[in-house]
């Protein structure tokens, strides 16, 4: 079930969680961006919100799920994204991992950006099931728990509460791969990525190329502090 109180989708209170383009979500999609993609003509992400990092999806794959329990940040979606290509699903977990629809007909790139300390141990474990019950890919997208500028955006930004989002602070690479491995996977990448703060690499890309930016991600290795985000990408061993 998930963690966040109703009150925490109201669609007027994270207008943080917006931009005016796409242009950072694509930078983000270029820095998670992985070969297997390729594999996959079907994405799934759960938790789309106010679809924040959805347009990659809907340009990139050939048919797109948006999976979101809440009726306001649903009916966004669906005026956002009025493409035959896309639909849109107004579920919880719970109920979609028990009837997917035409979403659990094959194998899919299953995203969750910025969602799974939202949700308990159990509520990731479907997750994590469903991936490999469908020989899909899961790719993750969560705030860089040793980043500090997160906590400090957390504590002091109005719209967001500690007690909502501080369960990123225990979701390191070891937690994920304890998580991971027991559900019968294995990670297949795992990095620290956007060594630009979301705000200001929004700026950013719309000022400078994307390869231009991308020339600084280096450092996210070199200083793992610094970077916004860490992405796993995990799926079935081979």
């Amino acid at each position: 079930m998930y963690m966040m109180t109703d009150d925490y989708y109201a669609l007027g209170k994270h207008s943080y969680m917006r931009y005016d383009n796409a242009r950072f979500a694509s930078y983000i999609y270029s820095l998670v961006h992985h070969p297997l993609f390729q594999k996959y003509d079907v994405a799934i992400e759960l938790g789309a919100g106010m679809g924040r990092f959805s347009p990659p999806l809907v340009e990139n794959f050939k048919k797109v799920f948006l999976i979101e329990p809440s009726n306001s940040y649903a009916e966004f979606l669906r005026k956002e994204f009025a493409e035959d290509k896309v639909s849109v699903l107004e579920t919880v977990s719970d109920e979609f991992f028990c009837n997917p629809g035409d979403a659990g007909r094959g194998p899919a790139a299953v995203f969750c950006f910025h969602l799974m300390h939202h949700i308990s141990a159990a509520e990731r474990r479907k997750i994590f099931d469903y991936v490999r019950e469908g020989s899909s890919l899961g790719i993750v997208v969560e705030p860089n728990p040793i980043n500090p500028l997160i906590l400090i955006q957390v504590l002091l930004t109005k719209d967001m509460s500690f007690k909502e989002e501080a369960q990123y602070l225990q979701l390191n690479y070891r937690k994920y791969k304890k998580e991971i491995e027991a559900a019968g996977l294995r990670i297949i990448t795992y990095k620290r990525l956007c060594i630009f703060p979301p705000f200001l690499g929004n700026f950013l890309v719309q000022k400078f190329p994307q390869r231009f930016l991308r020339s600084f991600e280096f450092l996210s290795s070199l200083l793992p502090f610094l970077g916004s985000y860490q992405l796993i990408i995990y799926g079935n061993p081979r």
